[in-house]
């Protein structure tokens, strides 16, 4: 009985420290974004290449998100296993110049309904039921 409670624990802790790793990964990063995906369209959009845009985490409650000249902020709930939910966020409004209308604007929508996530080596998957975002780690 010992040794099957003995491994039971072991069991735990190796899931727990993993999903802690996961988390420590994501927020101890900052992450460029690729690409997006709005559900139900064929066509990935991608920031024009001379923009930039980047998430990032303040800690376990606050998130960045640099969108070309534009900064926004706004807190961050994570609840169990690859699971997270990003709160509503205040955002500067500073004319950027021409920007890539679709990409920017379907971005924060997109970042609002993301419930879940997945790192894959260097890259980060947001979903949810309006889409995918993909990044990559910033070194």
């Amino acid at each position: 009985m010992k040794s099957f409670s003995f491994s039971v624990l072991i069991i735990l802790i190796v899931a727990f420290s993993n999903c802690s790793k996961e988390k420590t990964d994501i927020l101890n990063n900052t992450w460029k974004v690729e690409k997006i995906q709005s559900a139900g369209d064929l066509v990935w959009l991608s920031p024009q290449t001379n923009k930039s845009y980047f998430l990032s985490f303040k800690n376990r409650k606050v998130y960045n998100l640099k969108m070309d000249c534009n900064n926004c902020s706004g807190q961050i709930k994570f609840s169990g296993k690859n699971s997270l939910k990003f709160g509503g966020f205040v955002c500067t409004l500073m004319a950027c110049g021409d920007t890539t209308k679709a990409f920017d604007y379907k971005l924060p929508q997109l970042i609002l309904g993301v419930n879940s996530y997945q790192i894959n080596g260097t890259e980060l998957s947001l979903e949810g039921e309006g889409g995918v975002i993909i990044l990559s780690k910033q070194h």
